[in-house]
């Protein structure tokens, strides 16, 4: 706790000596009061000596021994380049493929001490044919990692929908151009309906700058976008 520290402290307070001293802790749970406590001992002698530019900064100093790839964000990113190798690469005639995107990473508290803990946060978009259980099995198989879902949905490629064509079809009249269903890389809100096994497109008025700075819609395409889904809603209502 610090205590022959703080009685080295206070002998040199009373006789003037200049003697150092080195302590060691094993208890994580220990080192941030053992840290303040010295510093506070030195900060109270110092003002009694008025040592009125006194920075304890000069005179502690502390640190963590290193055991070699010990270090818990170390660990972690290497665990994830090994899972990136699980993943083919996208090309511009294929990009409907499982991918992966480190989306989050946290780890460590304290610039000085070698972090015991560090998690990343994954956003993988898979096809509905990839066997999701062999995916994750062999995940976990990779490195000392805990594997925990959040979330669990496919990408669904099923355009034969009697509403998916409903909506094509008004979509078509309403701006007389042809509406073509695609496919391609990335993942929206519609999961969710996917997860249920619900047909689901991403549909709506058209912009610029999707989730960034001066992200913005232009205005005739909500006008168009307001009309094709009036008239999608009358047909329920007819």
């Amino acid at each position: 706790s610090g205590t022959t520290g703080h009685a080295t402290l206070e002998l040199n307070k009373e006789d003037g000596e200049n003697r150092r001293f080195i302590l060691i802790e094993q208890l994580d749970t220990h080192l941030e009061v053992i840290k303040e406590r010295i510093k506070k001992v030195m900060e109270l002698n110092a003002k009694e000596k008025n040592f009125n530019n006194f920075n304890k900064n000069e005179f502690f100093t502390y640190c963590e021994l290193l055991k070699y790839n010990e270090n818990a964000i170390d660990k972690i990113i290497f665990a994830y380049l090994e899972i990136k190798k699980l993943f083919e690469e996208t090309t511009e005639d294929n990009r409907w493929k499982t991918t992966i995107n480190l989306g989050k990473i946290n780890g460590g508290n304290s610039p000085n001490r070698v972090p015991d803990y560090a998690e990343l946060t994954l956003d993988i978009r898979y096809e509905e044919s990839i066997n999701v259980d062999e995916l994750i099995k062999n995940i976990k198989n990779i490195g000392d990692i805990e594997v925990e879902i959040l979330e669990r949905a496919p990408m669904l490629l099923n355009k034969d929908y009697e509403m998916i064509d409903k909506l094509k079809k008004l979509t078509e009249e309403v701006t007389d151009h042809e509406c073509k269903l695609l496919d391609g890389h990335g993942a929206s809100d519609m999961r969710f309906a996917s997860e249920k096994g619900m047909p689901s497109v991403t549909f709506g008025p058209w912009g610029e700058n999707y989730h960034g700075d001066g992200e913005f819609i232009y205005i005739k395409s909500l006008e168009l976008f307001y009309k094709v889904m009036n008239k999608f809603i009358e047909t329920f209502i007819n």
